[in-house]
């Protein structure tokens, strides 16, 4: 079925908003609307690299268009449009310390040299239900695409890639888990090179830029390289009839479009964004009343704003493939500050916060979470949380954790672009599946530390790292796969372990990590563990030695009284760390073949207080 009106109709040239921003000039946009396909656009795309958006509009693609096709048996094979979006560096805020006042600030945010270079990231979403092929187009001044020069990742997918003309062509498989992507043009990649004044990034390419060097010398290793504007795919299969709202229902509330000041006066229990454009301001954010337990997104919906629960209701939802993006927030946005850039753990803003306690469910599928301005979600409790085929992107910022990941909780079918500690197993009774993860410079992907923790049957598999970027070696913030950072009140003490806390029975299987990867593990062990287990573990390659990034490190811990952290003290045989299936650039890392070594191609220095209770096999 064709859209060519209401919300769906592609912008026209239209005249330059004050910010001197462009339209990209779109005529007669079709989407599709079937049961085989759903695509949707936004008449209000603004083409803008490098500034805030109006708050009516929605930050476009510059550089793709994307459509779809349904193939195999379906009747209709035409392409549909589908929005391409884009998230910049800061959402062209530049370091604005408040969101009533436009001058900068100076504090470090994470963000380094990527606005000079001009670093940004597009998404398109859609939803399926047959195999589909989509035709992505580069705009005016890029090269015809050479199929062997596209990567498309995770690596572990095999696509079918064609191209003709300007276009290039990708047949997407249907997927009931739906697919994640990212198409990388090999023609449009930057090198991240270490050595910038702010422990970051150096650039070659603006003199009057961050961190700018005329060339670049050998102590300025490279350390990550990724697209300079990537593209993420994300196919989505339609969602099950009950994570779908009545939208005229009595029990439903639908928010008009444009400016939101407030939905604490709701008085129904589901609140819906209909497909079009929300904005709450930088200084505000949706205080849910306790009457509201379910919020949802439409396809085409785009809400800049943030959520918080206040309800007691036992099931708890946020549905939708819609967007909430922090992209009006200030770093940092304290709440309990004007939402100033003041950080707080306890008072800065979450895109998903609120007094959800462990007596509650909530379930999270769909949505896209874009530009977090803080740690993506805390809610005051420990609520039972399923959360599916999720993604946030624009994730620039240090503090842009991922999810908790509460006691007895499934999160499955996730793309992370995340600044931050990604995937925060502290707590018992959680299963992690099918992950795709873009990390940027701090924190490990799997982090268990900052505190002892009392944790127990942890299963993760299939975790895809598909980037990663750190710039320089750190224990503390772990460069590492799988880290565990020391106490938080104290990040320099080795003695305040507790003993009577542990870690066990943690089972991680198919973790690959591609191109430049962090270590395997670096922990700093404030607790005993037992029966730890990583199995399937590939390692495309570690950055170069000099910087020790690559090097996995287990340090030595003991308790006030100096009695060492155990390492396998309940595990048979005493072995508390088991790795098996070790891959570092295909070849097989392993205790036997003797390349395990910190200057072997294991890279593993490991305390000798520890040896023998560990192993790789």
């Amino acid at each position: 079925m064709r859209l060519t009106s209401g919300f769906f109709v592609g912008a026209l040239a239209l005249s330059l908003p004050s910010s001197g921003a462009t339209f990209l000039p779109r005529g007669a946009n079709s989407t599709a609307a079937n049961n085989k396909l759903q695509t949707w656009w936004h008449s209000s795309g603004e083409v803008n690299p490098s500034t805030p958006v109006l708050d009516g509009n929605v930050r476009q693609s510059r550089v793709y268009t994307v459509e779809v096709a349904t193939t195999g048996d379906s009747a209709d094979h035409s392409y549909y449009d589908s929005f391409v979006y884009e998230s910049i560096p800061r959402s062209g805020n530049g370091m604005r310390l408040s969101p009533t006042n436009d001058s900068l600030g100076g504090n470090v945010d994470g963000v380094s040299i990527e606005p000079d270079v001009g670093i940004n990231m597009a998404w398109t979403q859609f939803l399926y239900a047959s195999d589909v092929t989509i035709k992505i187009t580069r705009a005016k001044g890029y090269a015809q695409p050479d199929p062997s020069k596209v990567i498309v990742r995770p690596t572990t997918t095999s696509y079918d890639v064609t191209s003709k003309g300007q276009s290039l062509y990708i047949k997407i498989p249907y997927s009931s888990n739906g697919q994640k992507l990212s198409v990388e043009f090999q023609d449009d990649l930057w090198s991240y090179h270490t050595g910038g004044s702010d422990g970051l990034f150096v650039q070659n390419v603006d003199p009057n830029g961050h961190n700018y060097v005329s060339s670049y010398n050998s102590t300025e290793a490279i350390v990550g390289i990724e697209p300079i504007n990537s593209l993420l795919i994300f196919a989505s299969a339609f969602p099950p009839s009950d994570q779908i709202p009545s939208e005229s229902s009595n029990d439903t509330y639908v928010v008009p479009q444009g400016l939101v000041s407030t939905l604490q006066n709701v008085t129904r229990s589901t609140v819906y964004f209909a497909p079009g454009v929300y904005w709450f301001g930088g200084a505000n954010h949706a205080i849910l009343p306790p009457s509201v337990s379910w919020v949802h997104f439409a396809p085409g919906s785009y809400v800049k704003g943030a959520i918080e629960y206040n309800t007691t209701a036992p099931l708890v939802r946020a549905t939708g493939h819609g967007v909430l993006s922090g992209e009006q927030y200030v770093y940092q946005a304290n709440v309990a500050d004007g939402y100033n850039n003041n950080k707080s753990d306890a008072t800065s803003l979450r895109m998903w916060s609120g007094s959800l306690t462990a007596n509650q469910t909530w379930i999270c599928h769909g949505p896209t979470i874009n530009a977090p301005p803080f740690n993506t979600m805390d809610f005051n409790g420990e609520p039972v949380s399923h959360v599916s085929d999720y993604k946030q992107v624009g994730a620039f910022f240090w503090q842009t954790d991922g999810m908790e990941v509460y006691p007895n909780s499934t999160f499955s079918d996730i793309f992370y672009h995340v600044g931050d500690d990604c995937i925060k197993t502290y707590y018992s009774d959680v299963d992690v599946q099918r992950l795709v993860v873009w990390k940027t410079t701090n924190d490990p992907i799997f982090q268990m530390g900052w505190a002892p923790r009392n944790v127990t049957n942890v299963t993760a598999s299939d975790i895809s790292v598909i980037h990663t970027r750190y710039p320089s070696a750190n224990t503390v913030v772990p460069t590492a796969l799988i880290g565990a950072s020391p106490n938080y009140l104290n990040t320099t003490a080795t003695n305040n372990a507790n003993l009577f806390s542990r870690i066990a029975n943690f089972n991680l299987t198919n973790l690959r990590c591609e191109g430049l990867c962090p270590s395997l593990v670096r922990w700093n062990p404030l607790q005993n563990f037992d029966n730890f287990t990583v199995s399937g573990v590939s390692i495309d390659s570690f950055p170069p030695n000099s910087t020790g990034i690559g090097q996995s490190v287990i340090n030595k811990f003991t308790n006030a009284n100096g009695t060492l952290v155990s390492i396998g003290g309940e595990s048979p045989g005493g072995v508390g760390l088991t790795i098996r299936d070790y891959y570092v650039g295909g070849e097989k890392i392993s205790l036997a073949a003797n390349n395990w070594q910190s200057a072997q191609a294991g890279q593993m220095n490991i305390d000798a207080a520890y040896w023998g209770h560990w192993t790789i096999e």
